[in-house]
Parts: C-alpha cells; structure tokens; sequence
C-alpha cells in the first residue's frame, strides 16, 4: 500500500510542478470587425488656418454671411472634431459643427435598418471624398448651411448619386 500511494504522490506532485511551471495565456477579447462598407480613413495633415481663405461677401446670399474653405478631412473619432465627417450630411471645419441643411442622409448610428447604415456609411465615404475635392463655400443660408463648389451644391451632388434625399422625403427601409 505504501508503494501505491508514493506512485499517486508522485503523479500529483508532477501535475503541480507543469501547472506551476506553465506559463497562464491571457485571452484577449475578440473585437467585433467592422462592416465591409466602412472605408479606412487616411491620416492628413491639417491645413494650417494661415493658408485658408477668410470669410468674404458673396453677392447671391441672402443672410450676407459665406465663408471659402479648404482643408484635408478624415472621419470622426473619439476626440476633438477639427476637420472631420462625422456622417452624410455632418462634418466639423475648423473646429464647427457644419450640418448641411439642403439634404437629409442615412443615418448610421440610428439606423431603421442594415439597408439604411449602409446607405450612410457610403453618404458618409462620398461626403469625405468631396470636401477633400478641393476649395468649397460655406453659405448661411435662410433654411440653414449650404456647402457648395463652383456653384454646386454638395448636397445635390449626394442627391443625384442615390446617397442623400431631399429633407422630408421618404424613407431608407422598406
């Protein structure tokens, strides 16, 4: 009996020593992955405020106010918004909320359904691409902000693409 009992004593004492000797693994979380459709922003610089235009008086507002814009954009994150887009109808300028207000877009955060968050995140990825265009024009308008480039509206540009409506009109689910 002895003999059997210093055999189970020495299996036990091993299976201590490779469990005190092996190595604990930390497992991290798996972090969801993002939908496909959600394009990966390319770090910019931001345009110094020296080398934008200021704000000037164009003739065809009618609240006088307008302002010319030029700066590299990404997408909105978790910290200060200074050039970003934050969906298809929102982004910040120089540190400025800008809601556009001649269209309505998808929304992403909120959205009725997957038909509608991909329709953001493509209004979204367009609005991005289109402010990163070139020079645009800022104008308070009587209803409320218009972005526009050589006279044309980005708002319109978003609507004649499929990726924006105009406010008021129907809904992204079916």
């Amino acid at each position: 009996m002895k003999q059997g009992s210093s055999e189970k004593e020495g299996r036990s004492n091993t299976v201590a020593s490779r469990q005190a000797t092996t190595p604990l693994r930390e497992t991290s979380p798996t972090l969801p992955k993002p939908p496909e459709a959600i394009p990966v922003a390319a770090v910019r610089p931001i345009i110094p405020s020296s080398a934008v235009s200021r704000p000037s008086e164009p003739e065809g507002s009618p609240t006088g106010r307008s302002s010319e814009g030029n700066a590299s954009f990404g997408y909105c994150g978790q910290g200060e918004h200074i050039n970003c887009v934050a969906d298809g109808a929102t982004f910040w300028y120089k540190g400025e909320k800008i809601v556009m207000s001649d269209i309505a877009s998808p929304r992403i955060d909120a959205a009725r359904c997957d038909a509608e968050r991909k329709a953001g995140f493509a209004a979204k990825a367009r609005l991005l691409q289109l402010l990163n265009a070139g020079r645009f024009n800022i104008s308070q308008e009587t209803s409320g902000r218009l972005v526009s480039r050589s006279g044309r509206s980005l708002g319109e540009a978003l609507v004649s693409e499929g990726l924006a409506r105009r406010p008021g009109s129907g809904s992204w689910c079916a």
